[in-house]
């Protein structure tokens, strides 16, 4: 990947943060967790890891600007790593792999930020998965090359 593709890539990042703190895009309460499922798709797409870690870093950055811990943000975080090797590693085709990820994402960021909630508030939890899969799905296939679909 060169110099401006990743830099195109990062004023993504950048964005998708500044959209996900945005209130206009909240669906009856819900907020789509825009950079985890930006950094899903984007993990299809760098074949060096260090390149996929600096978008990883930024969009945790731009989400947290002050010091402390979050599990969610921790969340958001792992599951971005790991989809860097889990979505070539997964034997099912390109918009499937997006898929578990993008669940994988969104529950990995509840357990890790407040548990209880998944039971508590599933209709809310599974709004969220379904606006994240919404997002993620056109994300990936806006970004993703038909070379890199049939790939996968």
């Amino acid at each position: 990947m060169g110099f401006v593709q990743l830099t195109g890539y990062s004023l993504l990042v950048v964005m998708a943060g500044f959209f996900q703190q945005w209130s206009l895009l909240t669906v009856h309460g819900i907020r789509a967790n825009f950079v985890m499922v930006l950094l899903v798709a984007l993990s299809f797409i760098p074949d060096k890891f260090y390149e996929y870690l600096w978008l990883v870093v930024l969009g945790l950055f731009v989400l947290k600007f002050q010091s402390g811990f979050d599990g969610g943000l921790l969340g958001t975080g792992l599951i971005a790593i790991a989809a860097f090797w889990l979505g070539r590693e997964m034997p099912w085709n390109w918009i499937f792999n997006n898929t578990v990820l993008v669940v994988i994402g969104t529950l990995t960021s509840y357990i890790l930020a407040k548990p209880s909630f998944i039971l508590d508030g599933w209709l809310v939890v599974l709004g969220e998965i379904i606006y994240n899969l919404i997002i993620g799905t056109l994300l990936f296939s806006a970004l993703s090359s038909d070379e890199r679909r049939s790939k996968f």
